[in-house]
């Protein structure tokens, strides 16, 4: 395998339309260190108005653009329409749908789905386990020999400390962490369990849940040769 340059991403997650904090982030960020991409782990519309997705996305492949980011990865969460996704993929070049997608970034495959497992709610993107096993497989079959995974999700892998909801039950998905413990990606980025911020592994894998970007919560995740090492910040 060659050689592989460091990479900074930016982590962020559960925007619920309050994207005026990314840019608060970036400025903050820029002045104290390199960021290479962004990757955003879905949900950008508000609670109850799915229809705002490609307009807050727009504005998140603007403030990249202004910052300048070589790209943002994003998927839908559960409560976003996920063909607006798609859209603004169109519009702008710096925004990669990264939903049900395998995508080459400086030597890193990064594989990606959105969307939830099944909730209370009827949420708009949700799976069964077997339909999120399948997904991911599909994407990681085209893993090039020797080369390091990332992993984006909407949701966090079941029963790590990024999936314990407020009651202290375990809501993340069986289906990605049996993938995880399979592929044995060098990270696993994820979302959707606001109350579950955290940092830890499963296996060899860093998983990583930034919190909701919605309270200025994210993640600096520095990736090379050397190893991989995340920190949880906000602002």
């Amino acid at each position: 395998m060659a050689s592989l340059r460091k990479i900074n991403l930016l982590v962020i997650s559960d925007a619920h339309g309050k994207v005026e904090y990314i840019d608060l982030i970036l400025a903050t960020e820029k002045r104290e260190s390199s960021v290479d991409a962004i990757i955003f782990c879905g949900d950008i519309a508000p609670y109850r108005n799915p229809y705002k997705t490609k307009e807050l996305l727009i504005q998140l492949a603007e403030t990249v653009k202004k910052y300048r980011i070589q790209r943002v990865f994003a998927v839908p969460g559960n409560i976003d329409i996920e063909s607006h996704y798609n859209e603004v993929e169109g519009l702008h070049d710096v925004f990669v749908n990264l939903h049900e997608r395998g995508y080459l970034f400086q030597g890193y495959y990064l594989a990606g789905l959105g969307g939830s497992t099944i909730t209370p709610f009827n949420s708009l993107l949700e799976y069964t386990e077997d339909v999120i096993e399948q997904k991911l497989e599909k994407v990681l079959s085209s893993l090039p020999p020797g080369t390091k995974a990332i992993i984006v999700t909407h949701v966090p892998p079941f029963n790590t400390q990024c999936d314990k909801a407020y009651t202290g039950e375990h809501i993340g998905s069986k289906a990605l962490r049996k993938v995880i413990e399979e592929y044995k990606p060098l990270i696993a980025l994820s979302g959707h369990v606001h109350e579950s911020r955290c940092v830890e592994r499963v296996g060899e894998t860093l998983v990583v849940n930034p919190g909701p970007v919605s309270r200025g919560y994210y993640a600096i995740v520095s990736v090379s040769e050397e190893g991989v090492e995340a920190v949880l910040k906000s602002v």
